[in-house]
């Protein structure tokens, strides 16, 4: 099993109307008895911001108030997001709670949902005091049944007022004090449990605040498939100039957290024909015509014309030579041409030559044959493939024409690829691909289009978003980044995560090692949201 980086909880949710006046215009809370003195002012802010939890009106907050059943489960609701109104004439089966109480809704979701079950087989008890035990409990319960981890375990021997502790709570309340939900109340510099002491509505605020901010390690089973990685530069791992490779490229840092086996078909400066030519979707051939054959002769080597008469292009050196010791043939070697088995290298511009593996009979073709490369046979309709490509096409002339092409070689690839299993990205770069929000547009509306609109990733968007630095611990503006704040405002990547120290006026295209650990992380999620992993991982939280 393999950990995830951890990441907040986040729950989105439509939290109904916060109060007008409750939030000041400078921010601060209108509450005349919430002031920033007190230990419960954070807590109160945030749920207040959240939509969590009102005031008593306008002015009035009662953080001291004692908390009632009723109450605590409105909170839970509107933390939870479900639309209530599907209970609006649903009878809650209690004698004190009638579809004409404002309670009934909050009331019958929490029993459907089984969060609840009464005070007693008749009652509710809507207006009695929530107790710190029946908040564990509910926080027990609600985690539980929304798939959240409640396995923590803490030891509360050592409180003096442990006989206190009921049956039913002991377990709830092991688990809320191990999570940091539930702590000792100080008297005389003793602590006490107190597991029958009434919870105010101060103190449900920092529970909620606490709750909301659990820090969250998602335990990820290991795959037992393969995940297969097509691209370009960004694929390979490159972080400026083709010999800076990251220390773990994207792919295999998937393939750590899910301790699988990946395959990396990256290259830098590959055009997106090129990549799906690799792989198989636009396969490549060695030219041949009457006047020109290619002979592979009977052993040892001869010059070969990669070509790809589909889109009428031939192979150049530019898009392979400096790559040094790293691999520029990633999908590539070993070829097989009409059966015969060898090796492709690059010689000098477009001129490349193939090599026998094993000695043979001379074959002679007269009309183009397909180069048949290793990736086009390393498939699995069982495999999850990842295509990134498009940022090297034709910067000066990216227009729809070129759209259409770079979608036209995507459709390939998926078609070819025979599996259903897959993620197409969407292009990061302006300063390498102009126009890439309207590329990304029109590649999320073909997959869209073809059912598929969930298996687009928009990962400029993700890694733009200013929560990633704030995920990493990143203050944005800092020593030689200068730009985070400016960039992400124009919806750019920060220059935290960049590689290359560019012009202030540019925009880089490749990521460091923060970077491409966000994209591997963003990766797993979306693997995790398509079903895509044997199992479903395990939510494993503590309270940061």
């Amino acid at each position: 099993m393999k950990r995830l980086v951890c990441f907040l909880l986040t729950v989105i949710m439509l939290c109904g109307m916060i109060p007008v006046a409750a939030i000041a215009e400078d921010g601060a809370l209108s509450f005349t008895d919430v002031q920033e003195k007190h230990w419960f002012y954070d807590a109160v802010k945030y749920c207040v911001e959240k939509g969590y939890i009102a005031g008593m009106d306008d002015t009035t907050f009662a953080p001291n108030n004692n908390l009632t059943r009723a109450q605590f489960v409105t909170i839970l609701a509107k933390f939870d997001g479900v639309d209530l109104t599907q209970y609006d004439t649903t009878d809650a089966g209690f004698e004190d709670v009638k579809t004409s109480h404002w309670w009934n809704e909050v009331v019958c979701w929490a029993v459907e949902q089984g969060i609840t079950s009464g005070i007693s087989e008749t009652k509710f008890g809507p207006n009695n005091d929530v107790t710190r035990s029946q908040l564990a409990r509910f926080f027990y319960v609600y985690t539980e049944k929304t798939g959240g981890d409640v396995s923590g375990r803490a030891d509360i021997s050592e409180y003096p007022d442990v006989d206190k502790v009921q049956t039913w709570a002991e377990e709830p309340l092991k688990w809320a004090v191990s999570v940091g939900l539930i702590s000792g109340v100080k008297k005389d510099d003793v602590n006490y449990l107190e597991p029958n002491g009434k919870a105010t509505r101060a103190q449900a605020a920092v529970m909620f605040m606490n709750y909301d901010q659990m820090e969250t390690e998602i335990v990820i089973p290991d795959y037992d498939g393969r995940i297969v990685f097509w691209g370009d530069s960004l694929t390979q791992g490159i972080t400026g100039g083709f010999k800076d490779i990251t220390e773990v490229p994207f792919p295999e840092r998937v393939g750590e957290t899910l301790n699988c086996e990946i395959k990396n078909y990256g290259i830098g400066s590959e055009a997106a024909f090129q990549v799906a030519s690799r792989q198989g979707g636009l396969p490549m051939y060695a030219f041949a015509t009457e006047d020109e054959p290619f002979v592979i002769p009977a052993e040892g080597s001869v010059e070969i014309c990669l070509f790809n008469p589909i889109v009428d292009e031939i192979y150049s050196v530019t898009n392979y030579v400096g790559v040094g010791e790293y691999d520029l043939y990633s999908g590539i070697n070993p070829v097989t041409i009409g059966g015969v088995v060898g090796e492709v290298k690059q010689v000098d511009g477009s001129n490349w030559s193939f090599t026998r593996l094993e000695a043979g009979e001379e074959v002679k073709y007269t009309e183009h044959v397909l180069v048949e490369t290793f990736g086009m046979t390393d498939k699995s309709e069982d495999d999850i493939i990842v295509i990134w490509i498009g940022h090297n096409d034709c910067p000066e002339a990216f227009d729809d024409e070129k759209h259409q092409e770079i979608i036209g070689y995507i459709d390939a690839m998926i078609e070819y690829s025979g599996t259903d299993k897959y993620v197409v990205m969407g292009l990061m770069a302006e300063r390498y691909a102009p126009g890439y929000a309207e590329i990304n547009a029109k590649i999320e509306a073909y997959l869209t289009e073809k059912g598929a609109g969930d298996k687009y990733l928009d990962i400029r968007t993700y890694l733009a978003d200013p929560a990633r630095l704030e995920e990493l611990g990143i203050e944005p503006n800092q020593g030689d980044n200068t730009m985070d704040l400016e960039w992400m405002e124009k919806g750019w990547i920060p220059e935290s995560l960049q590689a290359e120290k560019v012009s202030k006026q540019g925009y880089s295209l490749h990521l460091n090692q923060y970077g491409y650990d966000l994209v591997a992380g963003r990766l797993v999620e979306k693997f995790i949201e398509l079903g895509y992993l044997d199992e479903e991982p395990v939510v494993d939280e503590v309270v940061g």
